[in-house]
């Protein structure tokens, strides 16, 4: 038996579509004002943003440009194993090389580094014909043995080593035995003076009144088979003497006489 639906069952079955939005609807109404009142309440509640300031920062210091400069040129001393560098445009010290109070020293300048003005008055002094050469005064300042043929001060240096001292106390003028030296440098320029005077020579023979003067002349030392003559001008022999061994021989030279000739003795000076 079939049974015809009534209008309550007849509404049911046509909510369709526009049933449910009206569901929707009314969710809608009671979920937004719900929803808005959270945000608030959470936007009521929430901390307030903190602001940094920015600490300004101050640039950096550009660090100074450091230099560096060159070690100085040294002069390289070596006495008997002991060994100086002394810096080239200072005052030279030798003070310590001093106490090997060595005879013999050998120095070591760099070439190319021009001469300072010390040493340049010192190569003046020196007589020396090239400036490298005066390395070889700082070997001379290094000296400093008592019993030295420079420092001793009992022997009579050449003219070349009398120039050759002058020069090295110009570099070293407080050197221990300066004093001996002076005395070693005079004797050289006393001697250049009598030879270029001729009153100082040696084995050979010369002309008297030209290149010897006459006077009483002496040779001193180990002398060995020395022989001298005195000549007139036709080359006779006035007079004549020969030693085998002696520690001195003394001639005298007359005015009168021509030439004289000697040969074996050695250097005579005036007595």
């Amino acid at each position: 038996m079939e049974t015809t639906p009534g209008p309550l069952d007849a509404q049911e079955d046509h909510i369709g579509p526009q049933g449910h939005w009206g569901w929707i609807f009314l969710l809608a109404m009671f979920a937004v004002p719900t929803l808005v009142l959270v945000i608030g309440m959470y936007a009521a509640n929430a901390p307030e943003p903190t602001t940094v300031a920015a600490t300004p920062t101050s640039p950096r210091p550009t660090p100074a440009a450091t230099t560096t400069s060159p070690s100085a040129p040294m002069v390289t001393v070596e006495c008997d194993g002991h060994t100086a560098r002394l810096p080239i445009g200072e005052k030279p010290d030798f003070s310590g090389i001093w106490n090997a109070e060595s005879d013999y020293c050998d120095a070591d300048r760099p070439a190319g580094v021009p001469l300072t003005d010390l040493e340049q008055k010192a190569f003046e002094k020196s007589g020396y014909d090239t400036s490298s050469s005066v390395q070889t005064l700082y070997a001379v300042c290094a000296q400093a043995d008592p019993d030295g043929y420079y420092t001793s001060g009992a022997h009579r240096g050449s003219p070349e080593q009398a120039a050759e001292i002058r020069g090295a106390l110009v570099l070293c003028p407080d050197h221990p035995f300066a004093d001996e030296l002076k005395a070693t440098a005079e004797g050289g320029e006393e001697d250049a003076e009598l030879e270029k005077g001729g009153r100082l020579f040696h084995s050979g023979t010369f002309l008297v009144g030209e290149e010897i003067q006459p006077g009483t002349y002496v040779v001193t030392g180990d002398i060995e088979d020395c022989y001298w003559e005195r000549q007139d001008r036709n080359g006779g022999i006035i007079d004549n003497y020969f030693s085998a061994s002696a520690r001195r021989v003394e001639v005298t030279i007359q005015a009168s006489d021509y030439a004289f000739s000697s040969d074996g003795c050695g250097e005579w000076r005036p007595a």
